[in-house]
């Protein structure tokens, strides 16, 4: 009846007003300035790469799956094994056999298809090569040479992409589509070079500790990447407000 459209309608525009006064994201769904500026970066994640969920159907290619190596097989990679440039090893193989398009031999940045959406950081990439990745995982390949591999994944593991995603997305999935869909900069050849010096420098640390604090190396990525999205420090400070790069560290950055 109207009675009860018009009653439903008054519920709903009550919950949603009290979302709004709670919800951080919902409140500056249409005015966050962070978000206007990350948008004003116009090529995105698929202008240099190309993407695809996974190599097999963990569920329908079970058959190939192996507990110990074979000719002709793998590591199966799970996203459970894959944390912002770790890879926590695997003990099960797969048949070659089971891929319906091979890319196995090129380097690619892997990470996690399935991350709860209650996480503080959703997006937790790595670089993998000769591997066979389950449908939990996503991957991006490289158009070009116009970027190199360990920056972009510098930029994919920043607080930058995760916040803009984590913004949009409020289910337990990063969808590859919805990924390649985020902005993503040009980037000079020297900001290439320093991002894959700081990435570079990551994997040697953790190649004898995968559970090493890293958090320095990444906050010297955040600061590069700040930049490459042209943020104001009051646009930083809405990214990550407990952020520990000062107002004017930030400011004399070059």
């Amino acid at each position: 009846s109207e009675n009860r459209v018009s009653g439903n309608l008054v519920t709903f525009s009550r919950k949603f007003q009290k979302d709004v006064r709670t919800d951080v994201k919902l409140r500056f769904r249409w005015f966050n300035k962070a978000i206007q500026k990350i948008k004003e970066t116009k090529t995105k994640v698929n202008n240099f790469f190309d993407g695809n969920k996974g190599d097999v159907n963990l569920g329908i290619k079970k058959n190939y799956f192996l507990d110990h190596f074979e000719n002709d097989s793998l590591p199966l990679i799970r996203g459970i094994q894959i944390a912002p440039y770790v890879f926590n090893g695997s003990n099960q193989w797969c048949l070659k056999g089971a891929l319906s398009k091979d890319v196995t031999g090129h380097e690619r940045i892997i990470f996690q298809e399935v991350s709860n959406a209650g996480l503080s950081r959703r997006v937790k990439a790595t670089i993998l090569k000769n591997v066979i990745l389950g449908d939990s995982c996503n991957y991006i390949l490289p158009r070009t040479d116009i970027i190199s591999l360990p920056a972009a994944l510098a930029i994919v593991n920043s607080k930058v992409v995760n916040f803009y995603f984590k913004f949009y997305n409020q289910t337990n999935h990063v969808p590859i589509g919805e990924f390649k869909q985020i902005p993503f900069p040009e980037v000079s050849e020297d900001i290439q070079q320093r991002l894959s010096a700081i990435v570079n420098n990551i994997f040697s640390i953790i190649s004898t500790d995968n559970s090493a604090d890293i958090t320095s190396y990444e906050a010297q990525i955040d600061l590069i990447v700040y930049h490459l999205y042209n943020l104001t420090y009051d646009e930083v400070l809405i990214v990550d407000p407990e952020t520990t790069i000062t107002e004017e560290e930030y400011n004399n950055h070059e």
